[in-house]
């Protein structure tokens, strides 16, 4: 699978995932993770987030992004994910929706 490595040092809205099926942050500026742009009508798609930085990302619940592109947490809450700690989100019913 193809791994999109990002550093970002704002807020990520809307992530392109430019075919990718691993996120990978590796900067050291913690950010807020709203979302990721949602795959093809008719489609779904499986994507694994992750730390590989040294910077706390907080995967938000539902803001920001655009509706289809916002992350339903399982928690129903925000996540926040530290160095080599993960996520996995499908995106099911126009969200992507965390399953692990």
């Amino acid at each position: 699978p193809k791994v999109l490595s990002i550093a970002p040092t704002a807020s990520v809205d809307n992530l392109d995932l430019e075919d990718g099926s691993i996120v990978s942050f590796t900067g050291s500026t913690a950010v807020n993770f709203t979302g990721m742009r949602a795959p093809d009508t008719g489609k779904s798609r499986v994507v694994f987030v992750q730390v590989s930085g040294s910077a706390t990302i907080t995967a938000k619940h539902q803001v920001t992004s655009d509706a289809a592109n916002q992350l339903v947490n399982n928690t129903g809450l925000d996540v926040s994910l530290t160095t080599d700690k993960g996520a996995l989100y499908v995106h099911l019913a126009n969200r992507w929706r965390q399953i692990a």
